[in-house]
This record gives C-alpha cells, sequence and structure tokens, in this order.
C-alpha cells in the first residue's frame, strides 16, 4: 500500500522493533499495511545484502507514528514478535528538531538526515572561512 511510504514532516516516529529475516519484515509490512499503521523501514536492503557484507548483523528497523505505537505492539505480539519498547522521549530529542526544521528546504530536505546534517555542517565551515579570510584580507 502506498500510503505506508507517504511521510508528513509533523509527525513522530518512534522504534517498534528490528527484524533480522527478510520473511519477517514482508510479514510485519503485510499486517501493519492491512491495519492501516503508518510505518517507514529503515535499513531494509541490508537483509537483501546479508550481515556477510555489512559486518555485522544489522536488521530492518520498523517505525511506526508515535500514536499508532500500541496498536502496533498489538499486532506485533499477533505475529509472535516482542516490540522493542519505546525509547527515552528526550533520548533524541534534538536532533529530532533538527529533522523536522530542515526536511522543508528545497533540494536537500529529502535526504537522509545524516546528509542534510553533514551539508550543512561544511556550508557552515566554508561561511565562516570566508569571513575569516575576508577580515583578513582586506581589499
Amino acid at each position: 500500500m502506498a500510503s505506508s511510504f507517504i511521510t508528513s514532516p509533523r509527525l513522530r516516529y518512534v522504534r517498534l522493533t528490528e527484524v533480522l529475516q527478510l520473511q519477517t519484515l514482508s510479514l510485519l509490512k503485510l499486517s501493519l499495511d492491512r491495519e492501516r499503521i503508518r510505518y517507514r523501514v529503515l535499513f531494509e536492503y541490508s537483509l537483501h545484502v546479508g550481515s556477510y557484507l555489512l559486518g555485522g548483523s544489522r536488521g530492518a528497523i520498523i517505525e511506526v507514528v508515535e500514536s499508532d505505537y500500541p496498536q502496533a505492539v498489538e499486532i506485533l505480539a499477533a505475529e509472535g514478535i516482542l516490540a522493542d519498547g519505546l525509547a527515552d522521549p528526550n533520548a533524541f530529542g534534538k536532533l529530532h528538531e533538527f529533522d523536522l526544521l530542515t526536511e522543508s528546504l528545497p533540494v536537500i530536505g529529502r535526504w537522509d538526515i545524516t546528509w542534510r546534517l553533514l551539508f550543512l555542517a561544511l556550508l557552515l565551515a566554508l561561511s565562516l572561512s570566508l569571513v575569516i579570510f575576508l577580515t583578513a584580507f582586506p581589499s
């Protein structure tokens, strides 16, 4: 269902669970779609590649909209899977705020948050370098 991949800039997603098998991921996605629960999957392609190429056993992480979390936990329980539990709400507060602020920017707003952070840090560094250069060597 296409609606599960559409994200709104004001929705807060929370971690539901991490799966290590592609079949389990497919089952959970179908179950969440059937109940019209909004979710997103991170690192899904790591299951296609295999952990031997990634140097570890990282699986795909399923996140759901915070308001849908209780219903999603029930769906996981029905499938025999335990949810990871809600994290501390302040654990990544500033990072989440940065994500909300920058995802509306043109072009870079569609990038992954890591690339946005790196790009904006580089832009800041270049701007500071330019200001230092212009003040050190006035014409």
